[in-house]
């Protein structure tokens, strides 16, 4: 057994958070992903891991988070922000809105 190698089983323990939770290599690739995150991004394990943030989210690079992130990357210092992630329901009629919960006005 290759005790340097990591796997799933290593990380099962963030399944039991409550909120999303990723890791990411510094090359912005997936490595882990909770399942409160996939079901949030209506996403799959196997969509999403090994692939790049920019791939699986086109546009994601022009975004604040993105740029924390790759602070991050760069600096190796810790950032923070609040995020407000936008919850898109389809209605009946198949339209779609965007809502950003704890967020006050417009």
């Amino acid at each position: 057994m290759d005790k340097n190698k990591v796997t799933l089983e290593d990380y099962a323990f963030l399944n039991r958070l409550l909120e999303g939770c990723q890791i990411i290599g510094r090359d912005f690739k997936y490595l882990f992903m909770n399942e409160v995150l996939l079901e949030h991004g209506k996403q799959t394990w196997d969509n999403l891991l090994g692939k790049t943030m920019m791939e699986a989210y086109p546009g994601i690079e022009d975004t604040e988070v993105f740029a924390k992130l790759k602070e991050v990357m760069e600096s190796g210092m810790p950032q923070r922000m609040l995020n407000h992630s936008p919850i898109q329901t389809a209605a009946r009629d198949g339209s779609i809105s965007t809502s950003c919960p704890g967020r006050m006005g417009p």
